[in-house]
């Protein structure tokens, strides 16, 4: 993970990381980008908020802490992420643990045609989307 926001910091010095706000990797990542001198702007996901494609039958659900919450919060961040018009995404999978949020927001961008790198745990390299002219 180091390595990768070192690299997007070198192409991108200017860059602001914009993060979903996740406990584990998210905010992580915000503090090695803050160790190189990188801005940073956390989006939390709302998930005490319902949104207008909520269904209309009882889709909350409750998490471990006993806080209820719509499923649908996280997809609507990130949609509202990518919406922003990022120069640069950057997802880190792990397939071991809960990465569909990080995977939901890769795809949008790849589909949006935004320059994409998506790092996965255990696998050697870097899988690329739209990098016409981003090489990292």
């Amino acid at each position: 993970m180091r390595a990768a926001l070192a690299l997007a910091h070198e192409r991108y010095p200017d860059a602001v990381l914009v993060h979903g706000d996740a406990p584990d990797g998210d905010r992580d990542a915000a503090g090695m980008w803050r160790g190189t001198h990188g801005p940073v702007e956390a989006w939390p996901a709302k998930w005490p908020e319902c949104g207008w494609d909520c269904p209309h039958a009882p889709h909350r659900k409750v998490n471990k802490a006993g806080e209820v919450y719509c499923p649908g919060a996280g997809k609507r961040r990130n949609v509202a992420m990518v919406e922003s018009a990022p120069d640069l995404t950057v997802a880190f999978v792990d397939p071991q643990s809960r990465t569909q949020g990080a995977m939901h927001c890769a795809q949008l961008a790849i589909d949006a045609g935004i320059p994409t790198l998506i790092y996965r745990q255990g696998v050697a390299g870097v899988e690329t989307h739209n990098l016409a002219e981003v090489t990292p």
